[in-house]
């Protein structure tokens, strides 16, 4: 799930990530969209492969009470605040309070904040958000979805996150939950976008 207030890019950031596009006049999400991608991976284990399934969530209050139908059966939730609006940052409180009240337990937590190419008009100094993020218990990414910057990270750590969690919960009880990740081969692999590498 893509959360956060109106206009901090979390459809730009679900669009860089699914179509390494960037549309400079996005209008805001009703309601929510719903993305899909296929992502490929490495690791100690070999390559592997995940599909992403992203809501990306209207961020506007009057669709807030929704918000909460997107969370079930949600494994990870990316929150999202722009670094040149101190009021989205601020607003990360009530979103994580909302997550944590109706959401599931023990979601990979990921906060980003975006638009890092605007980084001289910053409202939010970086130590401030990374201080919030690990108090929260949150990955801290800063991200640029105009550039293309850190998009591809985000999505890397949530995989990351949830095949660790995996392992762990797999080897507590032999039963694997939730998150299927399969080896292939590279030639076989469905195509992705280009990554960036910041």
């Amino acid at each position: 799930m893509l959360l956060g207030n109106s206009g901090a890019g979390k459809s730009s950031i679900a669009q860089r990530f699914v179509y390494d596009q960037f549309n400079h006049y996005s209008e805001s999400t009703i309601g929510a969209s719903f993305f899909t991608r296929i992502m490929q991976l490495e690791n100690a284990h070999g390559k592997r492969t995940m599909k992403f399934h992203v809501w990306d969530t209207a961020g506007q209050e009057k669709y807030h009470a929704l918000a909460p139908m997107y969370y079930r059966g949600a494994m990870a939730a990316v929150l999202v605040y722009d670094i040149v609006s101190v009021v989205s940052f601020h607003s990360l409180k009530s979103w994580l309070q909302r997550l944590r009240e109706f959401g599931p337990k023990d979601l990979v937590l990921i906060i980003v904040g975006n638009k890092c190419d605007l980084h001289d008009k910053r409202q939010i100094p970086k130590e401030e958000a990374e201080s919030f993020s690990q108090q929260e218990g949150c990955i801290y990414i800063e991200t640029s979805a105009r550039d293309g910057i850190h998009v591809e990270l985000v999505f890397e750590e949530i995989a990351r996150s949830l095949q660790s969690k995996n392992e762990i919960l797999s080897e507590k009880d032999n039963t694997t939950y939730g998150l299927t990740i399969n080896k292939v081969d590279l030639e076989e692999a469905p195509s992705t976008t280009n990554r960036c590498m910041c």
